[in-house]
C-alpha cells in the first residue's frame, strides 16, 4: 500500500495540533507539579476573588481552620473572620483591588470548633481579579506575646511599687540622718563624701552640696593625722571591724582644728565587699577645753595648796583626814 503524502497545508495543520497538544501535556504536568506543591506546603495557600471570596484552599488551610473544601469554595473569606477585625480585613482587600500587594497583615479567623486562630498574611493581586495568598498560624507566637506583656507588666508594677517604697525608705532615712543629733557623715570607697548632715554642716562650717563628691582627708583631715586615719578606716572597709569611740582631729571651715569622736562601721554590697564608710561623730572639743582647763585647776590648787605658809589640812564628815599640805 503506498504511502498518503501530506500536502504542505495538511503538514502545517498536523503540527499545529501536535504542538496545541503537547502545550496542553506541559500545562497539564505544570499543573499537576503546582497541585503537589499547592496541597504538601506546610503553610495555607489560597486564591481568592478580589471581593475576598474563596476559589481554591489547599490541605494545610483545612487543617487549620477545620472546614471542608467545600465549605469554604465561593464563600467570603470575612464570614471566617473576627468581627473585630472585619474592618481592617476590608481595608486590606481594597488595597489589594488598586493592584497592591499586602504584606504582613494579621487578624483572627474562625474555627470549626468555635476557637479563633491568629493568621499572618501575605497576599499579592492578579490578573481578572484574582489574589494569590499565604497564610501562616502564628496563635502560638501571639500567645507568648501577651503572656510575655502580661509578664513584663506585672514586672514593671512590681519595679515601681519597689521604687516607691525605696523612696520612701530614702526619705525617712534622710530624713533621720538630717535631724540626727549627731554628726554623720557617709563615704566612699575612695573616700570621697557622699552623705553630709546638718550636724556636720555646723561643725565643720561647711554646706552639704558644697562638699559632696570631695576627697574627705584633703579637705577636712589635718596632714599629721591622716595616715592614722587612714589605717583605721580601711581596717574597718576591709575587714568589717567597728571603731567606737576613735578620736580623730578635724579642720573647719576656717582652718581651726577640732576634735571628734568617731563611732566608724562600714556598708556592703549583695556579696558582702565593703564599699563604703558611714560615720557617726560627737565633737568632744568643747568637753576635752573643759577637761584640760579642770586639770590646770586642780594643778594650781595643788601648786597653792603645798606651798602655803601655814599647814593646811582638809577632813571629811566622818572625821577621816582626806588631804594636807607640806607645811603641816
Amino acid at each position: 500500500k503506498i504511502p498518503r503524502k501530506f500536502s504542505p497545508e495538511e503538514i502545517n495543520f498536523l503540527q499545529t495540533v501536535a504542538n496545541v497538544l503537547a502545550t496542553a501535556i506541559d500545562r497539564t504536568q505544570s499543573q499537576r507539579q503546582l497541585d503537589y506543591f499547592f496541597n504538601l506546603s506546610l503553610d495555607m495557600f489560597c486564591i481568592t476573588g478580589i471581593d475576598g471570596s474563596f476559589k481554591r484552599v489547599n490541605s494545610s488551610f483545612i487543617t487549620t481552620l477545620g472546614y471542608t473544601s467545600e465549605e469554604m469554595i465561593n464563600q467570603n473569606m470575612l464570614s471566617f473572620v473576627h468581627p473585630d477585625d472585619a474592618k481592617i480585613t476590608k481595608q486590606e482587600l481594597e488595597k489589594l483591588s488598586h493592584g497592591f500587594p499586602s504584606v504582613n497583615f494579621e487578624n483572627r479567623w474562625l474555627t470549626s470548633d468555635g476557637q479563633y486562630r491568629w493568621l499572618a498574611w501575605k497576599s499579592l493581586p492578579y490578573d481578572e481579579g484574582i489574589i494569590y495568598a499565604v497564610a501562616r498560624d502564628i496563635t502560638l507566637a501571639k500567645q507568648a506575646e501577651s503572656q510575655l506583656r502580661s509578664l513584663n507588666e506585672e514586672l514593671e508594677t512590681r519595679v515601681k511599687d519597689r521604687t516607691v517604697e525605696l523612696e520612701q525608705t530614702t526619705t525617712q532615712l534622710r530624713t533621720f540622718v538630717q535631724t540626727a543629733g549627731t554628726v554623720l557623715v557617709v563615704l566612699n570607697q575612695e573616700y570621697r563624701i557622699v552623705e553630709w548632715n546638718e550636724e556636720a554642716e555646723k561643725v565643720f562650717g561647711w554646706r552639704r552640696d558644697s562638699v559632696l563628691g570631695e576627697d574627705y582627708f584633703l579637705l577636712f583631715i589635718p596632714p599629721n593625722e591622716r595616715d592614722y586615719l587612714r589605717e583605721n578606716l580601711n581596717t574597718t572597709l576591709d575587714t568589717g571591724k567597728v571603731h567606737r569611740n576613735l578620736e580623730s582631729k578635724i579642720l573647719t571651715v576656717d582652718g581651726n582644728e577640732r576634735t571628734l569622736l568617731w563611732n566608724v562601721n562600714r556598708f556592703t554590697d549583695n556579696h558582702g565587699d565593703g564599699i563604703g564608710i558611714i560615720a557617726c561623730g560627737q565633737d568632744i572639743e568643747e568637753v576635752r577645753l573643759a577637761q584640760l582647763r579642770l586639770k590646770l585647776s586642780e594643778q594650781r590648787f595643788r601648786s597653792i595648796f603645798n606651798q602655803a605658809a601655814v599647814g593646811i589640812l582638809q577632813v571629811s564628815l566622818p572625821g577621816k583626814l582626806v588631804l594636807v599640805n607640806d607645811k603641816f
